[in-house]
This record gives C-alpha cells, structure tokens and sequence, in this order.
C-alpha cells in the first residue's frame, strides 16, 4: 500500500508519483529548515491571536489538538496528514505564511484558490480524514504579520474574508481521489 502526505492532494499526478519513486528527490534543503521549523512558532502566535480576538460566538480552538495526526485510507493507498487546529465544531484550521508579495495579490482579487488551490486540496484531504465539514484558513503576511482569514475577528492587523472558508466539497474530492489511485497504478508500473 502506498502512503502519502496530505499536502500531495495538490500536487499534479506527475510530482505525486515522481516522490514516490524518487525518494528525497523533493527533500528540504537543511539550510531551509529552521526557516520551516519556525512555522511551529508562528502557528502557536496565530492560536494566542485567534483565542485572544475571535468573536466569542465563533466556536473555539481546541488547543489540545494542535498537529494531530490523521489517516484516510483505502484498498490502494493511505493518505496521512496534520492539521494545524480543530475547532469544536469540528472545522479545521489551516495557516499558511506567505510572503508580502503574494499577500498583497491575495488582498487584491476575491479567488484565492486560483494562486493556492493546491492548499484546496491539500484542506479537503484533512476534511475526509477528520470528518470536518470545512477548514477556515489563515494567511499570515510574513513581513508583517498581518492576516487574512475566515474567522471572523475585529482586529486591524487582520483581515476578514468569508471566501477564506472552504467547505468539504464531494466532486473535488472524488478528483483527488481519482489522481491518488492514477498515481498508484504509475507507481506500480515504475
């Protein structure tokens, strides 16, 4: 059975089944990782920040499952992932750090998945292993510190946007299925 990451569900067939046969083909470089370690840092700001200033009739973060672990597994494969928070209304949390550049296009258009619709996928991935009906998602600027997200928060360093909410979404996951099984039959055929 072939086991893959949750943030895979965005990629193309061809990256999928190229890190599978091409194993640390695709690894971090070790002089980015402490850039990659301190996202660890900024998730646990974002959660002081959301818990200080999240409108009291939002549902709360459930801070004792920060990174779980989930599993959504089929006959052929097994996707694995961890999500950033969970609310108590079982909808997920999703941060994404971006640079100022791209925050400034995202605060200009209203289709954020069509620059990381690969986070879409990644997000309807954890809904299926956690059975979340949606994810609310954050963008934090990294330059900043501003925020862009689906939660709604009076705060004049963050931005509110109910467009930043995706909801679980059946045909896009039967998509994503579709690839991951694709994929396992190229990987079998090398």
């Amino acid at each position: 059975m072939i086991r893959f990451r949750g943030s895979a569900a965005g990629y193309c067939t061809r990256q999928i089944v190229l890190k599978q046969l091409e194993p640390g083909r695709f690894d971090v470089d070790p002089a980015r990782r402490p850039f990659l370690d301190a996202g660890h840092y900024l998730q646990e700001a974002v959660e002081a920040f959301i818990k200080e200033n999240l409108d009291v009739s939002h549902p709360s973060l459930v801070l004792e499952r920060r990174e779980e672990e989930g599993v959504y597994t089929t006959p052929f494969w097994t996707l694995v992932g961890h999500i950033d928070g969970i609310f108590e209304d079982t909808n997920l949390l999703e941060v994404k750090a971006i640079k100022a550049a791209s925050y400034e296009k995202l605060m200009k258009t209203y289709d954020w998945r069509d620059q990381y619709g690969h986070y879409q996928s990644q997000a309807q991935g954890y809904q299926k292993m956690f059975g979340a009906p949606g994810t609310h998602f954050i963008f934090y600027n990294r330059n900043t510190s501003e925020m862009l997200g689906a939660l709604p928060i009076d705060h004049p360093a963050y931005t509110f946007r109910k467009d930043m909410y995706e909801p679980h979404d059946p045909a896009l996951w039967n998509g994503i299925v579709e690839k991951l099984d694709n994929a396992v039959r190229y990987v079998e055929d090398g």
